[in-house]
């Protein structure tokens, strides 16, 4: 797996997904630009001594994992041993009572294991391609009343079988799959981010807005639908189809509309985030350094997918980097001063 892919849940979490579309690589040009007294837009709530629940970090933890054992399962063609509880077949029948055809099927999926009936059961230790009858006694309840309580016979063709490989969550899955080496380095590096994530959360949610800069809000909403463009009109590229005729949307599961709508939402919550994060490194003297600033640049230039420094530094402006490092070290400054209950 890439750098890019491994690292996108710890930079969405310390950048915030909005700020990925527009300091993330892509030919945006347009900088959002603050006054410095922000207190006109935004009213601060606490942000020091906050407590969170522990349950909770873990339950989003466990979520986190549990998405991440998801992407990587996968579904392999069963060709050369028997189908076992688990697996899911993919068959052919014909059920017929005494001389009558009652019902038949060409394409009927079934997942082995979670039925009782012997259609079902029947299935476990047959191979594709295996052709076999079942006899069975259709229930009082059948659909078709006229066969209800009398004897059939299942005439079945097994003509495919997949099988689901469920990853274990291992050193080595780990070392593959993620930036981290071992499961415990992960798992602590994983609830801190979402523990700081969760805490950023509550404190933008415990601030007063007033208004917006609603040049800002057009600004990151245009950065948002350019880098969006861009990204489908890749993966149109790749197919040799045109990302305007919506199928290429519909590939992702969405619309034209769904992603505009979403580009609005996320530019309201970059200004959000900017508001709140530059008005309290203001109250609290943070400001980033010439070293800080190059330091920032280079851990996160190639989980931004970007090839160098150079690369970044000359694709996002300096105000960008300068906000998303400012970020870093108030939401920084939240964690070291909450508690867990």
């Amino acid at each position: 797996m890439n750098n890019i892919a491994k690292k996108t849940v710890k930079v969405a979490v310390l950048l915030g997904v909005a700020t990925l579309t527009c300091i993330a690589a892509c030919s945006c040009t347009k900088t959002a630009k603050y006054e410095d007294d922000l207190s006109g837009y935004v009213t601060l709530g606490e942000y020091k001594g906050l407590t969170i629940s522990s349950e909770t970090i873990d339950e989003q933890l466990g979520s986190t994992i549990n998405t991440l054992i998801s992407k990587n399962t996968k579904t392999n063609d069963i060709t050369d041993r028997a189908l076992a509880s688990g697996d899911t077949a993919k068959v052919k029948y014909t059920l017929t009572s005494g001389e009558s055809e009652v019902e038949t099927k060409d394409d009927y999926s079934v997942i082995l294991g979670t039925a009782t009936d012997l259609f079902a059961e029947s299935l476990i230790g047959h191979s594709v391609g295996d052709e076999y009858t079942v006899d069975v006694t259709l229930p009082d309840d059948y659909s078709n009343a006229d066969y209800a309580g009398k004897a059939a016979t299942y005439s079945i063709t097994v003509s495919s079988a997949t099988e689901t490989v469920v990853p274990e969550l291992t050193d080595a899955f780990v070392a593959e799959k993620t930036d981290y080496e071992t499961v415990d380095e992960y798992k602590a590096a994983t609830r801190l981010d979402v523990r700081k994530n969760l805490l950023w959360e509550d404190v933008i949610a415990g601030c007063r807005f007033s208004s917006y800069p609603e040049k800002n809000i057009k600004i990151y909403y245009d950065n948002g639908i350019e880098y969006y463009n861009n990204l489908f009109n890749y993966y149109a590229s790749l197919s040799g189809s045109s990302s305007s005729s919506g199928d290429i949307y519909s590939r992702f599961g969405t619309t034209k509309e769904k992603i505009y709508k979403q580009a609005a939402d996320n530019a309201l919550q970059q200004v959000k985030q900017d508001l709140v994060a530059l008005s309290i490194a203001k109250a609290e003297g943070i400001t980033v350094s010439d070293d800080e600033y190059n330091t920032y640049i280079s851990e996160h230039y190639s989980e931004l997918g970007y090839s160098d420094e150079k690369a970044m530094t000359k694709a996002v402006s300096h105000d960008n980097i300068e906000r998303s490092a400012i970020l870093e070290k108030v939401i920084d400054l939240i964690n070291d001063n909450a508690s867990e209950n």
